[in-house]
């Protein structure tokens, strides 16, 4: 287990690296939010195939949407 949390957090350092170095092209060409915005809907779309947006694992009780209505107001 202990190689699989060192795993995931090596991935995710390289991802945010190369996120962060990658669009820097980009960037000289478009703002930020459209570069973000672009690359948010790609990546929406491409794991849309892997866990469907409608496919929810979970209950949702009162407590739940609570929460993420705390969460959408205040950030």
């Amino acid at each position: 287990e202990n190689k699989l949390v060192l795993l995931w957090a090596l991935g995710a350092a390289f991802a945010l690296a190369y996120y962060t170095i990658k669009p820097g092209n980009l960037l000289n060409n478009f703002s930020n939010i459209c570069v973000t915005g672009w690359g948010m809907l790609i990546g929406g779309v491409v794991f849309s195939f892997i866990k469907p947006i409608f496919d929810i694992s979970g209950t949702f009780d009162i407590y739940t949407i609570a929460v993420i209505i705390v969460v959408i107001i205040f950030g």
